[in-house]
């Protein structure tokens, strides 16, 4: 069994964690030890989805939220 094989499919508490994470806008990029509390395969499914993305700037690591992510926001 690969890693792969591990990854959930993108479902209704995915959405959840889109919105928490893009904040209504306020926040455009959240840093990675806000996120400490949901399971690194969600965030894996979300980037390989195309509804988050990983921002890093020198030591500083975060996600922020795609096009794609917030249309699927605004579609629920």
């Amino acid at each position: 069994m690969s890693r792969d094989d591990l990854i959930p499919p993108i479902g209704p508490h995915h959405v959840a964690i889109l919105r928490r994470i893009h904040a209504g806008g306020v926040a455009p990029i959240t840093h990675a030890d806000g996120l400490a509390d949901i399971a690194f395969l969600d965030i894996e499914a979300l980037c390989r989805a195309g509804l988050l993305a990983r921002v890093t700037m020198g030591r500083f690591k975060g996600y922020r939220v795609t096009e794609a992510g917030k249309d699927r926001i605004k579609q629920t």
